[in-house]
């Protein structure tokens, strides 16, 4: 006969019998022990057994009918009240399945390798959600309809959106964040997008504002003879498509609100060195094309300005000819000085101008305009 009860029950105790009892009545199962276990005979008089030996598809199958019929598992003490244990032996069937309906779509499944794979049988833009106790905005939700992941927000606009600060911490030798991707769009293709919208109530207290900032420390007592490059930008041209420009730094400033700014920098180098020694410090440092050893096109050293040479031998030291774009005037080696015959110029006040005429005579004009020939002792 039925038993009801709503106290826990402990224990259990079978007498052990040595056939199939008869089918129980519609609507019940009938739970028994043999000299191997225990068995189940349901109402069609289907039986399964022994329970727990491993051989069975569905040991114990629950399969409400109604809403009301529910397990309560307590958790009173120190009392695991669920527990899943697979086949001693290779464990080929799932472990535990969560269906919808009695034959549909597995929501949730631990396989018998130990994977968990969750799916939802309709998408939702909270198809998964992890919430705090106070519930709230989800600290983890899963958008199945878009397929994004949104952490800190419910209501992700890209395949990962994360509202909040993020860091990365690299356990390895070699990147610490990659972005690795093939694109085929034909507009905006940006591998890294930063936009900070900055909107103070007051006056920021800080003294300074950082975009984007990258901090190396070298913290050994081993020499590096290598290279450490801080950003390193590269274009590969790698089919026969043609590009028209390629700039691999660019800087700009905008003002869009009518706001003053008293400096502008598009380019500012500067070195905090405490100890230790610098043999060559190069503010700015561009190499030519064919990246020739000892080939410079321009840098700067000491506060001095270095161009095609090696080394700085004044404030501003070029190796080779220096000639202005329309050659009216140029330095081209061996202390030769390079002046384009003219006209006779306009006057400037204040200013005097030296220059050639067509008659092989060489001038001096000053701020009043009067022109003097420049002789030479012979």
């Amino acid at each position: 006969m039925p038993v009801t009860t709503d106290a826990n029950i402990t224990a259990i105790r079978f007498a052990e019998q040595s056939g199939t009892p008869s089918t129980p009545a519609a609507g019940y199962s009938s739970i028994y022990l043999k000299s191997d276990g225990l068995y189940v005979i349901d109402d069609a008089g289907a039986v399964s057994g022994p329970l727990g030996t491993g051989d069975l598809t569905d040991a114990i199958i629950l399969d409400p009918t109604s809403s009301t019929r529910n397990i309560i598992l307590p958790t009173t003490g120190d009392f695991i009240p669920f527990i899943v244990r697979g086949y001693a032996g290779a464990q080929t069937a799932n472990l535990f399945e969560a269906k919808e309906g009695s034959a549909g779509t597995n929501v949730f499944t631990l396989s018998g390798t130990g994977a968990a794979v969750f799916q939802n049988f309709t998408d939702s833009t909270s198809g998964f959600k992890i919430l705090d106790k106070d519930g709230g905005t989800s600290i983890f939700n899963v958008d199945t309809t878009n397929e994004r992941v949104g952490i800190g927000t419910d209501t992700p606009s890209w395949p990962l959106d994360i509202v909040g600060a993020t860091k990365i911490t690299a356990d390895g030798d070699y990147y610490t964040f990659r972005v690795s991707e093939t694109r085929t769009t034909t507009s905006s293709p940006y591998s890294v997008y930063v936009d900070t919208l900055y909107q103070p109530s007051s006056a920021p207290s800080s003294s300074e504002i950082i975009g984007i900032e990258m901090n190396f420390q070298y913290d050994t007592s081993e020499n590096y003879a290598g290279i450490y490059r801080g950003i390193r930008s590269g274009v590969q041209v790698q089919d026969t498509g043609d590009m028209a420009e390629i700039r691999l730094f660019e800087s700009y400033a905008g003002d869009n609100g009518g706001g003053d700014i008293t400096s502008l920098y598009n380019y500012y180098v500067w070195q905090s060195w405490t100890s230790g020694a610098i043999t060559n410090a190069y503010g700015f440092y561009c190499e030519d094309q064919d990246a020739a050893t000892n080939n410079y096109s321009i840098y700067t050293n000491a506060g001095d300005v270095v161009i095609n040479a090696a080394n700085s031998a004044g404030n501003v030291t070029v190796g080779g000819a220096v000639v202005s774009a329309n050659y009216d005037l140029g330095l081209v080696g061996d202390g030769v000085l390079m002046i384009k015959e003219t006209a006779t110029p306009t006057a400037d006040t204040n200013y005097g101008k030296v220059y050639c005429k067509d008659d092989n005579k060489l001038y001096f004009q000053d701020g009043a305009g009067s022109e003097h020939e420049i002789a030479f002792a012979v």
